[in-house]
C-alpha cells in the first residue's frame, strides 16, 4: 500500500487531568505522558487507512479504514489535531 500522506514526530500529551473525570474521587490523577507519534495515510484499492505509531512504550497504535482521503485526514484531526496543512507526501526513494 502507497504513503500518501505523513506526519513524522508529532508531539502530543496523553493523559493527566483533563482525562481524570471517570476516576473515583479519591483516586490518584494520572499524569500526563508526551509521546511522538508518526502518522500515515495509506491508500489501498477501496479506500485509505490512518495509522498512527507512537514512541512511549504506554500507548499502541492502531488504523482505521476510511472510504476517502479527506475522511482519513478529518479523523486525524479529530483524534489528534492534526490541520490538513501539517500533511507532508511522503519522501521519494
Amino acid at each position: 500500500m502507497p504513503i500518501v500522506k505523513e506526519i513524522r514526530g508529532l508531539k502530543r500529551s496523553f493523559g493527566g487531568p483533563s482525562q481524570a473525570g471517570w476516576l473515583p474521587t479519591e483516586a490518584a490523577v494520572p499524569q500526563a505522558a508526551e509521546t511522538t507519534i508518526d502518522l500515515q495515510i495509506l491508500e489501498e484499492k477501496e479506500g485509505f487507512f490512518l495509522v498512527s505509531e507512537p514512541s512511549h512504550v504506554h500507548f499502541s497504535g492502531g488504523d482505521t479504514w476510511h472510504s476517502t482521503l479527506e475522511e482519513a485526514m478529518a479523523q486525524a484531526e479529530n483524534e489528534f489535531g492534526v490541520k490538513a496543512s501539517e500533511w507532508k507526501s511522503p519522501a521519494s526513494t
